[in-house]
């Protein structure tokens, strides 16, 4: 396949949001809202709106699904619904919103900061130890 010089070819959709599916070859991106967005390799899945919890489709505001040139997806069921789910909320712990928004998600999620070394709880957010310790003491 040739790669286009042109920056503003055309977007390929994807599947919708509301459709479970797993990504057979190349990668699909979830556009989200505020510029982020999710990464959805071949081998990964992706669960379907319905089947996400409600806490983690309001952090993460998707929008739409885009394919890379060359991506391929096939329908996907239940055997593939709980590590897809793993998949986006681990890229929504860790990418997506500020770390304000990161840290209050987590918290949702019940992830115990306050039982924890900090440098661990850093890492979950991925932000600085130093960035975590004042979301702490708030």
């Amino acid at each position: 396949m040739e790669m286009s010089t042109n920056p503003y070819s055309r977007v390929i959709p994807g599947p919708s949001l509301h459709t479970p599916f797993r990504v057979i070859e190349g990668t699909v991106v979830i556009q989200l809202l505020r510029n982020h967005s999710l990464v959805i390799p071949a081998g990964g899945a992706w669960p379907g709106l319905e089947h996400l919890p409600a806490h983690l489709v309001a952090h993460l505001k998707p929008v739409a699904a885009m394919n890379v040139p060359g991506a391929r997806t096939v329908p996907s069921g239940e055997e593939d619904r709980s590590a897809a789910v793993a998949l986006i909320t681990a890229q929504a712990l860790s990418a997506v919103g500020s770390v304000s928004d990161r840290f209050a998600f987590a918290e949702r999620m019940g992830i115990p900061f306050r039982k924890m070394n900090q440098s661990t709880g850093a890492r979950v957010i991925n932000t600085a130890r130093e960035t975590f310790t004042k979301f702490l003491n708030l």
